[in-house]
């Protein structure tokens, strides 16, 4: 009797978080859109505040890996959110081949 309470908790437990986590991303989406942003630029500028707060500055390429993309499709939401001046990457200091992601003012 035990066990087939904490099954079924377990079990109302699981689809409570998997409602709230299809609230969560239609909330992202919904803030992205208000934004002009897609979910994806909206991930990417959330990433990179959150580092920043940090001290620290993401690089494309760990960005990429962090989000599971190709580094193309990175490439192209960063052109865009570079061209509506949210974001700009510079190269890093201690290794030219690299770049650096932060926020603009």
């Amino acid at each position: 009797m035990k066990e087939q309470n904490i099954h079924e908790s377990g079990v109302e437990l699981s689809e409570k978080l998997i409602r709230l986590s299809s609230l969560l991303r239609f909330m992202e989406r919904r803030q992205a859109i208000e934004h002009g942003l897609t979910p994806l630029q909206n991930t990417i500028i959330q990433l990179c505040y959150e580092e920043e707060q940090k001290g620290n500055f993401l690089m494309p390429q760990i960005l990429s890996n962090l989000l599971m993309i190709t580094p193309a499709t990175l490439s192209v939401a960063l052109k865009t959110l570079e061209r509506k001046k949210l974001l700009h990457r510079y190269r890093s200091k201690e290794d030219k081949r690299s770049h650096l992601l932060q926020l603009s003012d």
